[in-house]
């Protein structure tokens, strides 16, 4: 079986894989000598779409993950951000101290049960 992948906005999602886990995958891509491990106490990520507790510098586990994709789902769902703002550390604080959004108000159509989703996986 082959692995395929695709990436979004920076993001690696696997839709099928055979004998590799993601960690093999991060890994194979990742190689000191071109920088593409990320050093001790530095933030990995972009702070459009980090958890709060990323955002924060505290220790991660897989809440953060699941905020994350929350975001991520968000921004596929209305093509817009949850939180913007005029500098990194703006976007960060809104992603630590303001409530969700609703997807809804930038695209009506969307299900209210979708909406719900996105609002459990970005609870804070």
């Amino acid at each position: 079986m082959q692995l395929f992948t695709f990436k979004v906005l920076g993001i690696l999602f696997l839709t099928l894989a055979a004998s590799i886990t993601l960690s093999e995958a991060v890994a194979e891509d990742a190689k000191p000598e071109d920088g593409g491990i990320t050093p001790s106490g530095k933030m990995l990520g972009t702070p459009y779409f980090v958890s709060p507790e990323q955002a924060q510098g505290l220790e991660l586990d897989t809440r953060s993950d699941i905020y994350s994709l929350g975001v991520t789902l968000f921004f596929l769902a209305t093509g817009e951000h949850p939180f913007t703002g005029a500098a990194p550390a703006e976007v960060m604080r809104r992603h630590i101290s303001d409530p969700v959004p609703s997807p809804r108000i930038l695209r009506p159509g969307l299900s209210p049960g979708f909406d719900t989703l996105i609002q459990k996986l970005m609870a804070k």
